[in-house]
C-alpha cells in the first residue's frame, strides 16, 4: 500500500517536471524566434535589403521546428513553415509590403502557438 503511494506521488512529480519543463522550453524557443523576427519586420520597415535578415530568421526557424516536432503538432509547425517561406519569397523578389505581412503573421503565431501549450485552466478544461 505504502509503495504504490509513494510511487503514485513520484510519478505525478516527473509528469509535472515534465510538462513544466516543456512549457519553459517552448517558451524559451518561441521568445528567440520572436526577437528573431521582430528585428527582421523592422528592417522590412526601414527599407533595408533584408536578403540575410531572412535567410538568418529562416535558418533559426529550421534549427528550432527539429526540436519542436517533439513537443508541438505537426500542423502548427507546417503553417509556420508556410508563412516563413512566402516571407523569404517576398524579400527575394523585392516585394517589402507583403514580406512585412507575412512576417506579421508569423510573429503572431509564435505569439499564439505557445499559449495553447501553456499551464491554463482554459487548456485543461
Amino acid at each position: 500500500m505504502v509503495k504504490s503511494i509513494v510511487s503514485s506521488i513520484v510519478a505525478l512529480i516527473i509528469v509535472v517536471a515534465g510538462g513544466v519543463s516543456e512549457n519553459v522550453y517552448v517558451n524559451h524557443c518561441f521568445s528567440e524566434l520572436t526577437e528573431t523576427f521582430s528585428l527582421l519586420n523592422e528592417k522590412l520597415d526601414s527599407g533595408e535589403d533584408c536578403s540575410e535578415s531572412v535567410n538568418s530568421a529562416k535558418d533559426k526557424w529550421f534549427d528550432c521546428k527539429r526540436k519542436l516536432h517533439a513537443f508541438i503538432p505537426h500542423t502548427e509547425i507546417k503553417e509556420v513553415d508556410l508563412w516563413v517561406s512566402e516571407c523569404a519569397y517576398y524579400v527575394s523578389v523585392g516585394d517589402a509590403d507583403e514580406a512585412k505581412a507575412k512576417c506579421a503573421v508569423i510573429l503572431k503565431l509564435f505569439e499564439q502557438i505557445p499559449k495553447t501549450f501553456s499551464l491554463s485552466l482554459e487548456n485543461v478544461f
